[in-house]
């Protein structure tokens, strides 16, 4: 299996190749939008996690910062 460089870490980014060039978490396919609608439909920090074990904390920290930047950088 393959392993995440940790310098990834906590880094949101896109790619044309992955997703289409939505913002993902680096080093895996999940999208930043993902982890904002789980956020929103109530899941904590552990249950996010859970459903997307490739992730650390700070990559759920990254991907909701930069959610929040990105709506309020369109209001």
């Amino acid at each position: 299996m393959r392993r995440r460089d940790p310098a990834t870490y906590g880094t949101v980014t896109r790619n044309r190749h992955i997703n289409r060039t939505t913002w993902t978490i680096a080093g895996t396919g999940v999208m930043t939008t993902s982890i904002r609608k789980l956020e929103e439909d109530g899941y904590d920090e552990v249950r996010i996690l859970t459903a997307f074990p490739a992730l650390v904390p700070a990559d759920i920290t990254a991907a909701l910062e930069h959610q929040r930047a990105m709506i309020s950088s369109t209001s």
